[in-house]
């Protein structure tokens, strides 16, 4: 089989290592037009301002890394500029050489991703206004900035991006301005917990100018003026443009396939386009919203991910494994807050005709020092069926956290998962190794404190496995599942060598348990071992 792929990164980089391990034979084919095939996107505002200083800690993998491991043929460089999907066809371009030649495929994913939104404004080809996607443009950011030592920066657009890239060039020694046209930044917050990052900003020396747009930009002798729509000019020396994404889905519509409704590639649960040998993933796809079921643009690299080994599995064995959708779960680090948001907050619920929903904020939340702020949105009917009836909204807003609280255990998360949480959020520039480095430490710790009394082991690494791997975090203390599995898998390592089974599990890939345990141990999850050893224990 031949398998093309169009876009690395976090997409497609996914669906080639997958597509490796389950087929060893197959060809790949991985075409990136930029120079770098896998690196890490939420690194970049980091670098810039210093937190990250050893630019090599950008990359997940190198070209030569890839190829090397995962025997595929990466071709950097080089785009793809037609796709005829009636003959299984693609026409590729080297950039480099301007050369152009033809490639076929068996299958073909698209992972195109999505580019910043550079609307036609006055003055918006001045060579001091940057868009920040990529590590080319991160290079001339942290070139200019090093160099021409800005003192003055604008930063047009409060999301997740324009933030981070705020604090950066505040640590950089420049004096920032936020232009957003909404009332508030970060909009996957309702206002209320977008204050919050409102009074902490202007606490940080932001300037935040909400509710106001740009009008133009003016090259002036000491720098550009950015000229609003209220008729106010800021001054700056660097502009930073950060206004939103649009999918690129040019390739695909040439191609004919369905562009939705929300201007995204079209899928169905397989990810699978409206050519059945055409897949697409990450950026570029509309997605199913978990909450309100609409599809939804959610530009995300978790999401991405999970596609991309849900497509590298349907290719090679056939549609059997559901997308099921997004809940748009984000978090953003903002000078000394951690910002993070899940689901739907009520500007949208109310957007798409769901208005029977309250509202409960809580500030300084009981037993979570690290927490300032908390928000819940909740439909009326899910309250009233979890039982929270109390009409005093700050008793019921606690009744709320307890009941919420109370559902976060049963769905299993594990002490690991919340250790491993709270350390991503203070460390917000962590490459993948230090993540999975932290996650071993961390289930070391755990291991010593609850379980190496127990069974006289120290050190081991079993809970970072499954806590890193298993799409379901298990907590294993107190859930009968968890200590299924674990159970299990003890009895496979037994006379192994532990830290390469370790490496192999840590290599396949989020996975149901079942599957999991499959390739783990090339059994199936059964109970069957420890019924097994009770029945010992019973007839001695």
């Amino acid at each position: 089989m031949k398998y093309l792929i169009i876009g690395g990164v976090a997409g497609g980089a996914t669906v080639a290592a997958r597509l490796r391990r389950m087929d060893e034979k197959a060809q790949i084919i991985l075409f990136e037009r930029g120079k770098y095939v896998s690196y890490a996107n939420c690194g970049l505002p980091y670098y810039i301002g210093g937190e990250i200083s050893d630019r090599k800690k950008l990359f997940v993998q190198t070209v030569e890394g890839f190829t090397r491991r995962f025997l595929i043929d990466i071709r950097t460089e080089q785009e793809v500029e037609a796709i005829d999907a009636e003959k299984k066809m693609v026409t590729v371009k080297n950039l480099l050489t301007g050369e152009t030649y033809q490639e076929s495929y068996d299958k073909l994913v698209l992972s195109p991703g999505a580019e910043p939104l550079r609307p036609r404004i006055e003055g918006i080809d001045c060579k001091k206004i940057f868009t920040l996607r990529n590590v080319p443009d991160t290079d001339a950011i942290k070139q200019y900035v090093e160099h021409e030592k800005p003192s003055r920066s604008v930063v047009v657009g409060g999301g997740f991006i324009g933030l981070e890239m705020a604090e950066n060039l505040s640590l950089c020694g420049t004096k920032v301005d936020i232009i957003e046209m909404a009332d508030q930044v970060m909009a996957p917050l309702d206002y209320s917990m977008a204050a919050i990052v409102h009074q902490h900003l202007v606490d940080k020396g932001v300037t935040l100018h909400l509710k106001d747009g740009v009008k133009s930009f003016e090259e002036t002798a000491t720098g550009v003026a950015v000229h609003l729509q209220s008729g106010e000019v800021v001054e700056a020396d660097l502009v930073l443009l950060s206004i939103g994404v649009r999918p690129e889905v040019k390739l695909a519509r040439e191609a004919g396939l369905t562009i939705g409704k929300l201007g995204g590639i079209a899928v169905n649960e397989f990810m699978q386009t409206s050519a059945p040998d055409i897949y697409a993933l990450g950026d570029a796809v509309e997605v199913r919203h978990l909450v309100t079921d609409q599809p939804a643009m959610i530009p995300l690299a978790g999401p991405a991910n999970k596609q991309g080994r849900i497509v590298a599995d349907n290719i090679a064995l056939g549609n059997k494994e559901v997308y099921p959708g997004t809940m748009g779960t984000s978090v953003a680090k903002v000078f000394d807050l951690t910002v993070a948001a899940v689901g739907a907050n009520a500007k949208l619920l109310k957007r798409v005709n769901m208005y029977d929903v309250d509202y409960y904020m809580m500030n300084g939340v009981p037993n979570t020092a690290f927490t300032e702020a908390l928000a819940f949105v909740f439909q009326k009917r899910d309250l009233e069926f979890l039982g929270v009836k109390d009409n005093d909204p700050e008793k019921k807003a606690m009744d709320v956290l307890d009941k919420v609280w109370t559902m976060y255990e049963i769905t299993g998360v594990s002490m690991v998962d919340i250790s491993v949480w709270k350390w991503l959020y203070a460390h917000p520039d962590a490459t993948a190794e230090q993540l999975k480095e932290a996650t071993i430490g961390i289930a070391k710790e755990v291991w010593n404190k609850y379980y190496a009394p127990v069974f006289g082991l120290k050190d081991e690494t079993i809970l970072a496995v499954y806590s890193h791997m298993i799409d379901t975090p298990l907590y294993l203390s107190a859930y009968a599942f968890g200590q299924i599995i674990e159970y299990q898998l003890d009895q496979y390592l037994e006379g192994k060598d532990f830290a390469t089974e370790v490496e192999r599990i840590f290599s396949q890939g989020r996975l149901t348990p079942n599957v999991w345990m499959k390739q783990a141990t090339g059994s199936p999850l059964t109970v069957e071992p420890m019924l097994e050893a009770v029945r010992k224990v019973i007839k001695n």
